[in-house]
């Protein structure tokens, strides 16, 4: 889907809200990704997916995606990890990338630090990197 990216909103597991938004990117193709918990991502890909007044609930999806429900629920609560097979379930059903959902991001990033311990350092600068930029500019003192 290029030109399009999924825009974040409040919302939970059984509560579908949010939508997607045009961007004028020329030519660019930018991936979809949630920054949302997993149960606020998929409310917002399912009433995505779902154009019909009665969508689908969450037991009905998850009967869907032949995973029980109790484990979909308990990982849209937030009470449990999604594992990165249910990702893979989930994202398959709905047309999307797997990274839309930002734990199998993390998941694929631990990974990548496991298998390459090396990385570790060079992650960790970064991030202290990106948290000082978000802090802003200090503050002089006279």
């Amino acid at each position: 889907m290029p030109n399009e990216r999924y825009v974040a909103s409040k919302g939970g597991p059984d509560m579908l809200g949010g939508g997607i938004a045009s961007g004028d990117m020329a030519g660019v193709t930018q991936r979809n990704y949630s920054h949302e918990p997993f149960g606020t991502a998929l409310a917002i890909a399912l009433r995505e997916r779902d154009s019909n007044p009665w969508r689908t609930n969450l037991k009905e999806f998850a009967q869907e995606v032949q995973i029980p429900y109790s484990t979909m629920r308990s990982a849209a609560m937030g009470r449990t990890q999604p594992s990165r097979e249910m990702l893979e379930r989930v994202a398959a059903k709905l047309g999307l990338d797997p990274t839309y959902f930002r734990e199998y991001r993390i998941s694929l990033i631990n990974e990548a630090i496991e298998s390459h311990p090396e990385l570790a350092g060079s992650i960790w600068d970064y991030v202290l990197g990106v948290l000082d930029l978000a802090k802003g500019p200090k503050e002089s003192s006279k």
